[in-house]
């Protein structure tokens, strides 16, 4: 989906990049992928609330996927 898109998401390959470089996270296993999803989830729904609350600021100005 990014490549058809040309967007770039470092994030998620961070998160595999670090499962796999620092051992301590090793022990937690899916509960690894599980607290990276509910801090996407968080940071979301913060932004969400933001952009509701807020009147000086409205997004999108404009949508299109090509």
């Amino acid at each position: 989906i990014t490549h058809l898109l040309q967007t770039v998401n470092p994030p998620a390959g961070a998160i595999s990049v670090l499962y796999i470089i620092v051992q301590s996270i090793r022990p937690i296993g899916y509960y690894y992928i599980l607290l990276a999803l509910l801090g996407g989830i968080l940071m979301l729904g913060t932004a969400t609330c933001f952009t509701s609350f807020a009147k000086f600021y409205k997004f999108p100005r404009y949508w299109s996927l090509i």
